[in-house]
């Protein structure tokens, strides 16, 4: 149940595990989806003890109960782990740099003499895949006057 909430479970394993429990297809899906909800509610709590018991439901084998609860309480660290390696990141700011230029012309005018800031980041952005390297991305902003005020007067309100 754990494979298929993270989808990493292969549907030859969903086959393999119904007929071992000898459900139905129908069974075999709302138990699936029975244990997923299980196992969800105790990761969001961390593994703890009470927690196993209350995702349990009511009126359970109290035998079953107790394997099912020893089951996922040895499991909890080894997921806790995949979840924690599988969790999307933000990008990571490595460096800036920026400098002021002062544009000369354009398309429409001939002579003119407005400063810009060319501001350049270099991103390391996390892999989507666990088995791939993180990428590095270099990302160049250049901003008049105007939007550099609009910038960093939405920088004070942040703060």
């Amino acid at each position: 149940a754990f494979l298929d909430l993270r989808q990493r479970c292969s549907q030859r394993k969903k086959d393999i595990s119904r007929d071992a429990l000898n459900l139905d297809d129908s069974q075999f899906a709302s138990a699936l989806a029975t244990m997923k909800n299980v196992i969800a509610q105790v990761m969001k709590s961390g593994g703890e003890d009470e927690a196993i018991a209350e995702a349990l439901p009511d009126g359970f084998h109290p035998q079953l109960r107790s394997l099912l609860a020893k089951i996922i309480k040895h499991h909890v660290p080894e997921w806790l782990d995949i979840t924690i390696e599988d969790r999307i990141s933000m990008p990571r700011l490595l460096s800036t740099d920026w400098r002021v230029d002062l544009r000369a012309a354009s398309d429409s005018v001939k002579k003119m003499a407005v400063p810009s800031v060319i501001y350049t980041m270099e991103i390391e952005e996390p892999s989507m895949q666990k088995d791939q390297p993180s990428g590095v991305k270099t990302v160049q902003l250049e901003l008049t006057k105007a939007s550099l005020e609009t910038l960093l007067e939405s920088f004070g309100r942040i703060r």
